[in-house]
């Protein structure tokens, strides 16, 4: 069953009720780590709670284009709000199989580092839904972990890739 959810605009997220926000440095140049965010297939290789992932949107990819994703725990629908490779890739969920929030924005922005490196700032604002707020402290322990997780997964795939396409 599918819960529907508030579209937001990136604005948005000055806003918002809640935020996490992870940063790293990552060994690959904002073009590169761009590439991985476009291509659906690599998310569940760095993010360990997606399974998988595909676009509903046929033709180029940008904004306005719409994919579905399967993480362990739930399902959601999203819409690409900003793509713009090499700097900046975000959307918003507009719909989850599970009612935990009103709204959720993701930014993933990149800025180029020394030594062809990439700094990475990953923001997602949410709006929990009510009946959700009280459990407020336990969604936000579970969800910030699996944001570092992801973060720092990132960080290690890019490493990996690194390694292999090295040697």
């Amino acid at each position: 069953m599918w819960f529907q959810m508030k579209e937001a605009p990136l604005t948005w997220l000055e806003h918002a009720p809640g935020k996490f926000v992870n940063e790293a440095v990552l060994d690959a140049s904002p073009q590169e780590v761009f590439a991985i965010w476009a291509d659906i297939h690599q998310w569940p290789l760095w993010f360990p709670e997606i399974q998988s992932g595909e676009w509903l949107s046929q033709g180029a990819r940008g904004v306005g284009s719409r994919r579905l994703v399967h993480l362990e725990d739930l399902s959601v629908k999203e819409t690409i709000l900003a793509w713009d490779p090499g700097r900046r890739f975000s959307f918003c969920i507009t719909a989850a199989t599970r009612p935990l929030s009103h709204r959720i924005v993701e930014d993933y922005r990149l800025e180029a580092a020394e030594g062809g490196r990439s700094r990475f700032t990953w923001t997602v604002g949410f709006d929990l839904r009510w009946y959700i707020a009280p459990l407020s402290p336990i969604v936000k322990r579970k969800f910030g972990r699996m944001f570092r997780g992801a973060t720092s997964g990132l960080v290690e795939y890019i490493r990996t890739q690194r390694e292999v396409s090295a040697s």
